[in-house]
């Protein structure tokens, strides 16, 4: 999967409608797109990991996409 680097902050941060995005070219897929997209609940938890890293590095702002 590849996308722009402000596409995927906004993926890590939950806001990226990941078969949205592919519909409208944003996401490149190199891979089978059906096991892509059963995998995307999994990475629910990542969201919240990947905020809570931003605040503890003082990127707050970041947060706002």
């Amino acid at each position: 999967m590849s996308m722009s680097a402000d596409d995927g902050h906004k993926f890590w941060l939950g806001e990226l409608n990941i078969p949205m995005a592919m519909a409208r070219g944003k996401v490149k897929v190199g891979g089978p797109v059906g096991k892509l997209l059963r995998l995307l609940p999994a990475m629910q938890p990542a969201f919240t990991i990947y905020r809570t890293f931003l605040q503890e590095r003082g990127q707050e702002s970041k947060l706002d996409a």
